[in-house]
């Protein structure tokens, strides 16, 4: 498995230095830009996506790992099973960097005084839990979908699925950001919701993993 996670990483790295270094490219354009120039808005505004962007950067990652990726690993004789491993241990570095990104983006609109925050940003999403555990399920509902885009003959309805399992999250993460005293239980529910899909998918990845071929 070991050398199955240093094959990754080092196939993966320019991905996972991507999204920090567009994070502190930001940061440094909306510290040299005035906040009521028109750019420095829309900086700003882009600032404030990026809990979306995580997470269809991460989704679009692992359709990768589990399509033509794991079609060229298999090939190599590496084990179903140690991959199945190594790309869960890479799915976890991938989202603890997402959670320090997300960290530092909170601390630098709360350093720079941003006002009028959008509604959905009134919980900084490091500081949601949750968020973290949706990023982890749309990881592998991606998974699962570039595994059917590549050893089935449904690559069409796999894609279209990949493309709603994002468009679910992005409202599930709408909900999770919102205060409470909006929504009541609604947070807690979509919470146990994301926990019961985690198993279940994980249980599916090693399914279909078992059943991999090389093309």
């Amino acid at each position: 498995m070991k050398q199955t996670l240093r094959f990754l990483l080092r196939l993966f790295r320019p991905s996972v230095i991507t999204i920090p270094l567009l994070v502190l490219g930001v940061m440094v354009c909306s510290l040299l830009l005035p906040q009521s120039s028109i750019v420095g808005r829309f900086i700003t505004s882009f600032l404030l996506q990026f809990p979306i962007v995580h997470l269809v950067f991460l989704s679009i990652l692992c359709y990768n790992f589990f399509s033509y990726i794991l079609q060229l690993t298999l090939s190599f004789s590496i084990t179903r099973r140690s991959y199945f491993w190594a790309a869960n241990l890479l799915i976890l570095i991938l989202l603890a960097v997402c959670w320090l990104d997300l960290a530092a983006v909170d601390a630098f609109i709360a350093f720079r005084h941003i006002e009028d925050l959008p509604i959905y940003y009134q919980q900084p999403p490091s500081q949601v839990p949750a968020f973290l555990l949706l990023l982890a399920v749309t990881s592998l509902a991606g998974g699962i979908s570039g595994y059917g885009a590549t050893a089935t003959s449904h690559r069409l309805l796999c894609s279209v699925l990949h493309i709603l399992s994002i468009s679910v999250s992005g409202i599930f993460a709408a909900f999770l950001f919102l205060p409470s005293d909006l929504w009541g239980d609604l947070p807690l529910v979509l919470t146990v919701i994301l926990w019961v899909l985690l198993p279940v998918e994980e249980l599916i990845l090693w399914r279909m993993l078992q059943r991999a071929t090389v093309r």
